[in-house]
């Protein structure tokens, strides 16, 4: 069965002792913008479920701030469990929106 979220990565034997040490001056900082972040998208969350409840469909610019959410998160769990070196971007540049073939995200982003 395919899903609709994938997380793929890569194991790199080599670790950075610098990159180690700034991580935590680095987590310090990114905490307060995470959760910030993460305090507006569940209000977002809540107002979401009120347009499903009224509307029947989904508001596309909250679903769009929650997926950003979401693979930013996703990014900053993977760096703080040290499973990578590269620290988070707040860009997405590199992340398609949609490969599902459902959607017309793809061509949204381009």
């Amino acid at each position: 069965m395919k899903h609709a979220c994938e997380v793929n990565l890569c194991f790199d034997p080599e670790a950075s002792r610098l990159k180690l040490f700034t991580r935590v001056l680095w987590w310090f900082i990114l905490m307060w913008v995470f959760m910030f972040w993460g305090m507006i998208a569940n209000f977002l969350g809540g107002i979401q479920w009120f347009i499903i409840l009224i509307l029947g469909r989904r508001s596309e610019g909250i679903f769009n701030f929650h997926q950003k959410f979401f693979r930013y998160s996703t990014r900053i769990q993977a760096w703080m469990l040290l499973l990578t070196d590269e620290r988070p971007k707040l860009d997405d540049e590199y992340a398609p929106y949609c490969k599902c073939g459902m959607c017309n995200r793809e061509k949204m982003a381009k």
